[in-house]
């Protein structure tokens, strides 16, 4: 599970322990990292670092203060891919659901598969 907002990670944080929705990861250890909107921009400049992007992708549980790009890329992402990135940009190939309360949230609720 992976939490994409706009708020402050430890905004973000404080919400979802609130919620208790990672209530139990936390207590055992299983966050992996959080990334802020201004991390994922340095993380997609060509050429994409492999070593960086991919554990991103795959262990990131928080992603703090998104713009609607960045929401939009990481859908793609964890999806079949960035449009109209170059060669050696990863995917996941994941099934993506993205829920969005905003006309911020557009482009990142398109990319999904489920929205």
């Amino acid at each position: 599970m992976c939490v994409l907002t706009h708020l402050h990670s430890w905004s973000c944080e404080n919400q979802c322990h609130a919620l208790m929705v990672f209530f139990a990861q936390v207590m055992m250890g299983e966050l992996e990292c959080a990334v802020t909107g201004k991390g994922f921009d340095a993380l997609l400049i060509p050429p994409y670092d492999q070593e960086l992007l991919q554990p991103m992708l795959r262990r990131g549980s928080v992603f703090a203060r998104m713009s609607p790009d960045n929401k939009r890329d990481l859908t793609e992402l964890l999806g079949s891919g960035l449009q109209g990135a170059g060669p050696g940009c990863p995917k996941l190939g994941l099934h993506v659901g993205f829920c969005g309360d905003g006309a911020n949230d557009c482009g990142a609720l398109k990319a999904a598969h489920v929205g």
